[in-house]
């Protein structure tokens, strides 16, 4: 974070943390500071203000008793080829409780994709293994996967 100029005075408390997320809806991940030093707490945003790259938001819904879709696989192939751009399992993950400031009733991940104009996104879906594909997805846009889809 000090590489990025980023001060972080969040302490692992139930009301301190770093939040990730869009917050300005252009596409680019900005960045939430909350914390306190020698007692006093503040909030921080941290605009991400860098040139326009290309990006996918993939949206993942699972099935009842799985809805935000834990332990499924994303992953992101060039267009036609098995040459893999991007992959994330998804976690549920948490302690004491859990706070943040991007979130739906389903799951959803960021990537950046930078010149790469379209993709072909797969959602292996956990537990039943169901394989979920769109194929020449553009950039720069939310795409929503249904498990229920595949049937």
């Amino acid at each position: 974070m000090k590489v990025w100029g980023v001060r972080d005075h969040s302490w692992a408390t139930v009301d301190e943390g770093l939040c990730f997320g869009d917050i300005d809806g252009d596409g680019a991940p900005d960045i939430v500071a909350c914390g306190g030093v020698e007692g006093r707490k503040s909030v921080t945003v941290y605009r991400n203000d860098l040139a326009p790259q290309n990006w996918l938001n993939v949206r993942v819904l699972g099935r009842a008793g799985n809805f935000a879709a834990a332990g499924s696989k994303i992953r992101l192939y060039a267009p036609g080829t098995s040459r893999l751009i991007g992959s994330d399992q998804i976690v549920n993950a948490g302690r004491q409780t859990a706070h943040t400031y991007y979130t739906f009733g389903a799951t959803e991940r960021h990537f950046g994709l930078g010149s790469i104009t379209k993709v072909e996104v797969e959602v292996e879906y956990y537990p039943s293994r169901t394989k979920v594909i769109r194929r020449n997805v553009t950039s720069n846009h939310t795409i929503e996967l249904s498990e229920d889809a595949a049937k």
